[in-house]
């Protein structure tokens, strides 16, 4: 009598429909990029805290990293004034923030680039997350 193949077992449902949460994976690749650049750990631990209370801002009002440009903007302007912070840790909030952007932007994850003329004609394009200055080098 001939055996009947075995068909392998049906796939975890839960891993098959689980959804990706790819901004919980950029900022995973951002901070790892990041990770030991200061060899500070309270650095780190800012960066990690600033990404995920600010996603969360974002979250709290219907928007994710992948907004509209202005939403993002006027919510990373309120994120970074709560709690009426002196202008340093203002701008350094907005500073990491930018660095988050900045990752995505040159990696073109959240295609936040708007490829315009210029960029045809060969200039660099303009990122449409310009709310803020430029944060200083050792952020990016």
């Amino acid at each position: 009598m001939a055996q009947s193949a075995q068909l392998p077992a049906p796939p975890d449902t839960a891993l098959v429909e689980a959804p990706v949460d790819r901004f919980a994976g950029l900022i995973a690749a951002w901070l790892a990029a990041k990770a030991g650049r200061s060899g500070s750990a309270k650095t780190e631990r800012a960066y990690t805290d600033a990404a995920r209370s600010f996603r969360q801002t974002l979250q709290a009002v219907g928007h994710d990293l992948d907004a509209d440009a202005a939403a993002v903007a006027l919510v990373a302007q309120a994120w970074a004034a709560r709690g009426e912070p002196a202008p340093s840790t203002f701008n350094q909030r907005l500073a990491i923030i930018s660095s988050l952007y900045s990752y995505a932007e040159r990696r073109r994850l959240l295609g936040l680039m708007d490829p315009g003329p210029q960029q045809r004609a060969g200039q660099p394009a303009q990122a449409k997350h310009q709310a803020h200055a430029t944060p200083p080098a050792e952020y990016h």
